[in-house]
Protein backbone atom coordinates (compact mmCIF):
# COMPACT_ATOMS: atom_id res chain seq x y z
CA UNK A 1 0.00 0.00 0.00
CA UNK A 2 1.10 3.60 -0.64
CA UNK A 3 2.34 4.92 2.28
CA UNK A 4 0.27 8.04 1.62
CA UNK A 5 -2.71 5.97 1.74
CA UNK A 6 -1.42 4.45 5.47
CA UNK A 7 -3.22 5.84 8.74
CA UNK A 8 -0.03 6.92 11.23
CA UNK A 9 -1.00 6.47 14.71
CA UNK A 10 -0.82 10.66 16.39
CA UNK A 11 2.61 9.65 17.69
CA UNK A 12 3.75 8.22 15.01
CA UNK A 13 2.66 11.53 13.32
CA UNK A 14 4.05 13.90 15.80
CA UNK A 15 7.74 12.04 15.02
CA UNK A 16 7.37 12.72 11.77
CA UNK A 17 6.60 16.20 11.92
CA UNK A 18 9.33 16.56 14.12
CA UNK A 19 11.92 15.01 12.39
CA UNK A 20 11.28 17.18 9.55
CA UNK A 21 12.16 20.10 11.06
CA UNK A 22 15.24 18.84 13.14
CA UNK A 23 16.84 15.99 10.96
CA UNK A 24 19.28 14.45 11.58
CA UNK A 25 18.08 13.28 15.57
CA UNK A 26 18.45 11.11 18.08
CA UNK A 27 15.55 9.33 19.62
CA UNK A 28 16.19 11.49 22.58
CA UNK A 29 16.36 14.44 20.89
CA UNK A 30 13.01 13.79 19.60
CA UNK A 31 11.55 13.04 23.06
CA UNK A 32 13.32 16.29 24.23
CA UNK A 33 11.20 18.46 21.95
CA UNK A 34 8.33 17.00 21.79
CA UNK A 35 7.73 16.09 25.16
CA UNK A 36 6.75 12.29 24.48
CA UNK A 37 7.93 9.64 26.67
CA UNK A 38 11.19 8.06 25.43
CA UNK A 39 9.87 4.45 24.79
CA UNK A 40 6.96 6.26 22.81
CA UNK A 41 9.04 7.81 20.37
CA UNK A 42 10.91 4.41 19.89
CA UNK A 43 7.83 2.96 19.42
CA UNK A 44 6.93 5.64 16.99
CA UNK A 45 10.11 5.46 15.22
CA UNK A 46 10.72 1.86 14.70
CA UNK A 47 7.23 1.67 12.69
CA UNK A 48 7.93 4.79 11.02
CA UNK A 49 11.32 2.54 9.62
CA UNK A 50 9.32 -0.32 9.05
CA UNK A 51 7.09 2.02 7.07
CA UNK A 52 10.24 2.89 5.28
CA UNK A 53 9.23 6.64 5.97
CA UNK A 54 12.72 7.23 7.92
CA UNK A 55 16.19 5.97 7.84
CA UNK A 56 18.71 5.36 10.33
CA UNK A 57 22.06 5.97 10.78
CA UNK A 58 25.01 5.11 12.95
CA UNK A 59 26.39 8.11 14.61
CA UNK A 60 29.96 8.81 14.13
CA UNK A 61 31.14 9.16 17.55
CA UNK A 62 34.93 8.40 19.78
CA UNK A 63 35.63 4.86 19.26
CA UNK A 64 37.08 4.70 23.17
CA UNK A 65 33.31 5.92 24.48
CA UNK A 66 31.57 2.71 26.33
CA UNK A 67 28.26 1.53 24.86
CA UNK A 68 26.66 1.47 21.96
CA UNK A 69 26.84 3.91 19.43
CA UNK A 70 24.44 6.58 19.03
CA UNK A 71 21.62 6.49 15.95
CA UNK A 72 20.56 9.63 14.15
CA UNK A 73 17.15 9.62 12.07
CA UNK A 74 16.27 11.12 8.50
CA UNK A 75 13.05 10.95 6.61
CA UNK A 76 13.10 8.82 3.54
CA UNK A 77 11.04 10.52 0.83
CA UNK A 78 13.49 10.49 -1.85
CA UNK A 79 10.80 8.51 -3.75
CA UNK A 80 9.28 11.94 -4.41
CA UNK A 81 10.77 14.09 -7.06
CA UNK A 82 9.82 17.77 -7.95
CA UNK A 83 10.30 19.79 -11.00
CA UNK A 84 11.22 23.53 -10.70
CA UNK A 85 10.62 25.44 -13.93
CA UNK A 86 12.34 28.70 -13.46
CA UNK A 87 11.14 31.70 -15.88
CA UNK A 88 14.05 34.42 -15.70
CA UNK A 89 15.14 37.03 -18.12
CA UNK A 90 18.16 34.37 -18.83
CA UNK A 91 15.31 31.99 -20.75
CA UNK A 92 13.55 29.28 -18.97
CA UNK A 93 15.48 26.33 -16.95
CA UNK A 94 13.98 22.99 -15.69
CA UNK A 95 15.82 21.25 -12.85
CA UNK A 96 14.71 18.23 -10.79
CA UNK A 97 15.12 16.91 -7.74
CA UNK A 98 14.35 14.92 -4.58
CA UNK A 99 13.06 15.12 -1.41
CA UNK A 100 16.84 14.46 0.46
CA UNK A 101 17.71 17.62 -1.78
CA UNK A 102 19.82 16.24 -3.99
CA UNK A 103 19.28 17.50 -7.62
CA UNK A 104 19.01 14.98 -10.32
CA UNK A 105 19.36 17.07 -13.46
CA UNK A 106 18.71 20.10 -14.78
CA UNK A 107 18.51 21.63 -18.71
CA UNK A 108 18.25 24.91 -20.63
CA UNK A 109 14.74 24.70 -22.57
CA UNK A 110 14.03 26.40 -25.87
CA UNK A 111 10.24 27.43 -25.18
CA UNK A 112 9.48 30.07 -22.89
CA UNK A 113 6.58 31.39 -21.84
CA UNK A 114 5.33 33.53 -24.67
CA UNK A 115 4.32 29.74 -26.32
CA UNK A 116 0.78 28.82 -25.84
CA UNK A 117 0.60 27.04 -22.08
CA UNK A 118 -0.01 23.38 -23.89
CA UNK A 119 2.94 23.68 -26.34
CA UNK A 120 4.84 25.01 -23.10
CA UNK A 121 3.79 22.08 -21.06
CA UNK A 122 4.90 19.39 -23.32
CA UNK A 123 7.84 21.10 -24.13
CA UNK A 124 8.60 20.84 -20.27
CA UNK A 125 7.23 17.47 -19.83
CA UNK A 126 8.93 15.97 -22.54
CA UNK A 127 11.94 17.48 -21.11
CA UNK A 128 11.87 16.53 -17.29
CA UNK A 129 10.58 12.95 -18.46
CA UNK A 130 14.11 12.43 -20.19
CA UNK A 131 15.54 13.52 -17.09
CA UNK A 132 12.85 11.41 -14.67
CA UNK A 133 13.08 8.07 -16.55
CA UNK A 134 10.85 5.33 -14.98
CA UNK A 135 11.12 7.28 -11.64
CA UNK A 136 7.53 9.38 -10.22
CA UNK A 137 7.05 13.09 -10.02
CA UNK A 138 5.10 14.57 -7.42
CA UNK A 139 4.83 17.98 -8.21
CA UNK A 140 6.20 21.04 -10.69
CA UNK A 141 7.00 23.77 -9.09
CA UNK A 142 7.11 27.48 -11.61
CA UNK A 143 9.41 30.17 -10.09
CA UNK A 144 8.32 33.76 -11.77
CA UNK A 145 10.80 36.99 -10.88
CA UNK A 146 7.80 38.98 -9.65
CA UNK A 147 5.66 39.18 -6.62
CA UNK A 148 2.63 36.33 -7.18
CA UNK A 149 -0.62 36.45 -5.15
CA UNK A 150 -2.31 32.82 -5.45
CA UNK A 151 -6.02 33.02 -7.32
CA UNK A 152 -4.90 36.20 -8.39
CA UNK A 153 -1.01 35.91 -10.17
CA UNK A 154 1.16 38.77 -11.09
CA UNK A 155 1.11 41.50 -8.48
CA UNK A 156 1.19 44.71 -10.35
CA UNK A 157 3.18 47.13 -8.26
CA UNK A 158 0.91 50.11 -8.69
CA UNK A 159 -3.49 49.64 -9.64
CA UNK A 160 -3.14 52.34 -11.75
CA UNK A 161 -0.65 50.92 -14.35
CA UNK A 162 -1.99 46.70 -14.17
CA UNK A 163 -0.13 46.45 -17.60
CA UNK A 164 1.91 43.37 -17.00
CA UNK A 165 4.18 43.96 -19.95
CA UNK A 166 5.00 47.71 -18.85
CA UNK A 167 5.52 46.36 -14.77
CA UNK A 168 7.33 43.59 -15.29
CA UNK A 169 9.85 43.85 -18.53
CA UNK A 170 10.86 40.00 -18.34
CA UNK A 171 7.50 39.32 -19.30
CA UNK A 172 7.14 41.28 -22.43
CA UNK A 173 5.66 38.78 -24.52
CA UNK A 174 2.50 39.48 -22.78
CA UNK A 175 1.96 35.55 -22.59
CA UNK A 176 -2.01 35.51 -22.41
CA UNK A 177 -1.66 32.63 -19.44
CA UNK A 178 -0.29 35.25 -17.18
CA UNK A 179 -3.06 37.35 -17.24
CA UNK A 180 -4.05 35.29 -13.94
CA UNK A 181 -3.29 32.49 -11.89
CA UNK A 182 -2.20 30.35 -13.89
CA UNK A 183 -1.88 27.25 -11.33
CA UNK A 184 -4.83 25.27 -12.11
CA UNK A 185 -4.31 25.39 -15.97
CA UNK A 186 -0.54 24.06 -15.50
CA UNK A 187 -1.73 21.60 -12.94
CA UNK A 188 -3.82 20.12 -15.47
CA UNK A 189 -1.96 20.73 -18.60
CA UNK A 190 0.77 18.36 -16.83
CA UNK A 191 -1.79 16.00 -14.93
CA UNK A 192 0.51 17.23 -11.93
CA UNK A 193 0.20 19.05 -8.50
CA UNK A 194 1.61 22.31 -9.87
CA UNK A 195 2.70 25.63 -7.57
CA UNK A 196 4.00 29.37 -8.16
CA UNK A 197 5.98 31.02 -6.12
CA UNK A 198 8.27 33.87 -6.48
CA UNK A 199 12.08 33.26 -6.64
CA UNK A 200 13.52 35.29 -4.10
CA UNK A 201 10.93 33.29 -1.73
CA UNK A 202 12.03 30.07 -3.15
CA UNK A 203 16.00 30.55 -2.56
CA UNK A 204 15.45 32.38 0.84
CA UNK A 205 13.37 29.06 1.52
CA UNK A 206 15.86 26.74 -0.18
CA UNK A 207 18.92 28.55 1.86
CA UNK A 208 16.76 28.38 5.25
CA UNK A 209 15.85 24.13 4.77
CA UNK A 210 19.25 22.98 3.22
CA UNK A 211 21.48 25.81 2.78
CA UNK A 212 23.33 28.48 5.11
CA UNK A 213 20.37 29.43 7.51
CA UNK A 214 19.34 26.14 8.45
CA UNK A 215 18.30 25.50 11.55
CA UNK A 216 17.34 28.52 12.07
CA UNK A 217 14.03 30.15 12.67
CA UNK A 218 14.01 33.24 10.93
CA UNK A 219 15.93 34.13 7.52
CA UNK A 220 16.20 36.68 5.00
CA UNK A 221 17.50 35.51 2.04
CA UNK A 222 18.31 38.84 -0.51
CA UNK A 223 18.57 37.94 -4.63
CA UNK A 224 20.65 40.24 -6.41
CA UNK A 225 21.76 38.58 -9.29
CA UNK A 226 18.98 39.27 -11.84
CA UNK A 227 17.26 41.99 -9.81
CA UNK A 228 16.58 43.01 -6.10
CA UNK A 229 14.33 40.95 -3.64
CA UNK A 230 13.93 39.05 -0.58
CA UNK A 231 12.38 36.22 0.92
CA UNK A 232 11.24 36.18 4.53
CA UNK A 233 11.52 32.74 6.22
CA UNK A 234 9.64 32.04 9.67
CA UNK A 235 9.82 28.83 10.96
CA UNK A 236 10.85 27.07 7.85
CA UNK A 237 7.73 28.55 5.73
CA UNK A 238 7.58 31.49 3.81
CA UNK A 239 5.83 34.68 4.65
CA UNK A 240 4.32 37.01 1.86
CA UNK A 241 2.26 39.49 3.80
CA UNK A 242 -1.25 40.21 3.31
CA UNK A 243 -1.16 40.33 -0.56
CA UNK A 244 1.80 38.25 -1.55
CA UNK A 245 4.15 41.87 -1.92
CA UNK A 246 6.47 40.78 1.45
CA UNK A 247 9.83 41.24 0.62
CA UNK A 248 9.34 43.90 -2.35
CA UNK A 249 12.82 45.12 -1.34
CA UNK A 250 13.46 46.67 -4.90
CA UNK A 251 10.20 49.54 -3.47
CA UNK A 252 11.66 50.23 -0.47
CA UNK A 253 12.03 53.83 0.19
CA UNK A 254 15.45 54.85 0.45
CA UNK A 255 15.53 58.37 -0.18
CA UNK A 256 11.92 60.34 0.81
CA UNK A 257 12.31 62.76 -2.00
CA UNK A 258 14.36 60.74 -4.44
CA UNK A 259 13.29 59.80 -8.35
CA UNK A 260 9.90 58.99 -9.10
CA UNK A 261 9.48 55.16 -9.35
CA UNK A 262 7.45 52.88 -11.52
CA UNK A 263 5.48 51.92 -8.42
CA UNK A 264 4.01 55.42 -8.19
CA UNK A 265 6.55 56.24 -5.02
CA UNK A 266 9.66 57.78 -4.71
CA UNK A 267 13.37 57.13 -3.85
CA UNK A 268 12.59 53.42 -4.16
CA UNK A 269 15.93 51.47 -3.71
CA UNK A 270 15.56 50.19 -7.28
CA UNK A 271 15.74 54.01 -8.23
CA UNK A 272 19.29 54.67 -6.55
CA UNK A 273 20.39 51.34 -6.44
CA UNK A 274 22.16 52.00 -10.15
CA UNK A 275 21.00 52.77 -13.85
CA UNK A 276 19.87 49.49 -13.79
CA UNK A 277 18.86 47.10 -11.15
CA UNK A 278 20.89 44.09 -12.70
CA UNK A 279 24.12 43.27 -11.18
CA UNK A 280 26.11 42.47 -13.86
CA UNK A 281 24.96 45.55 -16.07
CA UNK A 282 25.83 48.08 -13.01
CA UNK A 283 29.55 46.21 -13.42
CA UNK A 284 29.33 46.52 -17.24
CA UNK A 285 28.78 50.14 -16.83
CA UNK A 286 31.25 50.74 -14.76
CA UNK A 287 33.75 48.71 -16.81
CA UNK A 288 32.37 49.93 -20.27
CA UNK A 289 32.09 46.69 -21.74
CA UNK A 290 30.20 43.63 -21.06
CA UNK A 291 30.52 41.88 -18.61
CA UNK A 292 30.08 37.98 -17.63
CA UNK A 293 29.62 36.70 -14.17
CA UNK A 294 32.75 34.15 -14.81
CA UNK A 295 34.58 37.66 -15.52
CA UNK A 296 33.21 39.20 -12.06
CA UNK A 297 34.27 35.94 -10.49
CA UNK A 298 38.23 36.40 -11.80
CA UNK A 299 38.14 39.76 -11.29
CA UNK A 300 37.33 39.25 -7.41
CA UNK A 301 39.87 36.24 -7.15
CA UNK A 302 41.99 38.81 -8.29
CA UNK A 303 41.04 41.49 -5.78
CA UNK A 304 40.23 44.03 -8.65
CA UNK A 305 39.10 47.16 -6.63
CA UNK A 306 36.94 48.28 -9.02
CA UNK A 307 34.70 45.26 -9.17
CA UNK A 308 34.30 44.83 -5.63
CA UNK A 309 34.15 48.85 -5.00
CA UNK A 310 30.48 48.41 -7.23
CA UNK A 311 29.81 45.33 -5.21
CA UNK A 312 30.22 46.90 -1.41
CA UNK A 313 28.50 49.52 -2.92
CA UNK A 314 25.32 47.52 -3.91
CA UNK A 315 25.75 45.83 -0.27
CA UNK A 316 25.45 49.30 1.18
CA UNK A 317 22.06 50.09 -0.71
CA UNK A 318 20.60 46.60 -0.37
CA UNK A 319 21.21 47.35 3.62
CA UNK A 320 19.54 50.78 3.80
CA UNK A 321 16.31 48.98 2.66
CA UNK A 322 16.84 46.21 5.01
CA UNK A 323 17.90 48.34 8.07
CA UNK A 324 14.15 49.36 9.39
CA UNK A 325 12.88 45.50 8.76
CA UNK A 326 15.62 44.80 11.28
CA UNK A 327 15.08 46.96 13.17
CA UNK A 328 11.31 46.08 13.77
CA UNK A 329 11.45 42.28 12.80
CA UNK A 330 15.03 40.86 14.21
CA UNK A 331 15.43 38.09 12.27
CA UNK A 332 18.29 35.60 13.34
CA UNK A 333 19.94 35.99 9.35
CA UNK A 334 20.58 37.49 6.42
CA UNK A 335 21.47 35.22 3.43
CA UNK A 336 23.24 37.20 0.50
CA UNK A 337 22.30 35.26 -3.07
CA UNK A 338 24.99 32.54 -3.43
CA UNK A 339 24.10 32.61 -7.06
CA UNK A 340 26.94 35.00 -7.29
CA UNK A 341 29.76 32.82 -5.95
CA UNK A 342 32.70 34.53 -4.39
CA UNK A 343 31.80 38.12 -5.20
CA UNK A 344 28.89 38.06 -2.80
CA UNK A 345 31.36 38.16 0.02
CA UNK A 346 31.98 41.87 -0.70
CA UNK A 347 28.12 42.29 -1.37
CA UNK A 348 28.03 40.91 2.61
CA UNK A 349 30.29 43.42 3.74
CA UNK A 350 28.26 45.87 2.60
CA UNK A 351 25.38 45.01 3.82
CA UNK A 352 26.98 44.55 7.44
CA UNK A 353 28.39 48.36 7.25
CA UNK A 354 25.19 49.47 6.01
CA UNK A 355 23.08 47.50 8.75
CA UNK A 356 25.63 48.80 11.22
CA UNK A 357 25.27 52.48 10.87
CA UNK A 358 20.87 51.75 11.10
CA UNK A 359 20.41 49.37 13.55
CA UNK A 360 21.46 49.58 17.20
CA UNK A 361 24.65 47.23 18.27
CA UNK A 362 23.17 44.80 20.68
CA UNK A 363 20.61 44.04 17.73
CA UNK A 364 23.12 44.42 14.73
CA UNK A 365 25.62 41.66 16.74
CA UNK A 366 22.88 39.48 16.88
CA UNK A 367 21.89 39.33 13.20
CA UNK A 368 24.40 37.09 11.20
CA UNK A 369 25.00 38.46 7.66
CA UNK A 370 25.97 35.88 5.45
CA UNK A 371 26.66 34.52 1.73
CA UNK A 372 24.51 31.94 0.69
CA UNK A 373 25.82 28.06 -0.21
CA UNK A 374 23.35 26.62 -2.75
CA UNK A 375 24.65 29.08 -5.43
CA UNK A 376 21.96 28.28 -8.66
CA UNK A 377 20.47 25.45 -6.55
CA UNK A 378 19.02 27.56 -4.20
CA UNK A 379 15.67 27.98 -5.88
CA UNK A 380 15.09 23.82 -6.18
CA UNK A 381 16.14 23.06 -2.93
CA UNK A 382 13.06 25.86 -1.99
CA UNK A 383 10.98 24.00 -4.60
CA UNK A 384 11.74 20.59 -2.46
CA UNK A 385 11.22 22.00 0.57
CA UNK A 386 7.48 22.82 -0.54
CA UNK A 387 7.09 19.39 -1.48
CA UNK A 388 8.58 17.99 1.01
CA UNK A 389 5.67 20.21 3.59
CA UNK A 390 2.96 18.94 0.82
CA UNK A 391 3.96 15.01 1.69
CA UNK A 392 4.25 15.45 5.17
CA UNK A 393 1.12 17.33 5.57
CA UNK A 394 -0.49 14.38 3.98
CA UNK A 395 1.23 11.87 6.43
CA UNK A 396 1.08 13.79 9.37
CA UNK A 397 -1.84 15.98 8.57
CA UNK A 398 -2.84 16.02 12.44
CA UNK A 399 0.04 17.80 13.59
CA UNK A 400 1.47 19.42 10.54
CA UNK A 401 -1.25 20.78 7.74
CA UNK A 402 0.29 21.84 4.91
CA UNK A 403 1.14 25.62 4.45
CA UNK A 404 1.56 25.80 0.40
CA UNK A 405 -1.79 24.99 -1.40
CA UNK A 406 -1.23 23.37 -4.54
CA UNK A 407 -3.15 23.68 -7.53
CA UNK A 408 -4.25 19.95 -8.35
CA UNK A 409 -5.35 18.36 -11.97
CA UNK A 410 -8.35 17.84 -12.88
CA UNK A 411 -9.55 14.33 -12.82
Amino acid sequence: MNTLQVPLRLAEQVVLARLADMEPATRNEIADVTGLPKTTVVAASNSLLERGLITEETELTDAKRAGRPATTLRLDLDDALVVLIDLTREGTRLSVGDCLGREIGNIQLAVDYSADIYDFTRAVRLAFEKIVGARRVEGVVLSVPAAFEPGKGLRATTPAEPDLDLKYPQFHVGSPWFKGDPSQALATAFGLPSYIENDANLAALGEAHFGAGKNQKTVVGVSIRLGIGAGIIIDGAISRGSAGDAGELAHVTVEENGRLCSCGNRGCLITVIGESPLLLEQISAAYERPVSMEQVLELVRGGDAGVNRVLKDHGRQIGRALGGFIAMFEPQMVVVDGSIGSAADSVVDGVAESLALRTQPLMHSAVSIVSGELGHSAQLMGAISILRDRKLGHLARAVRPSTYRWAEPDS
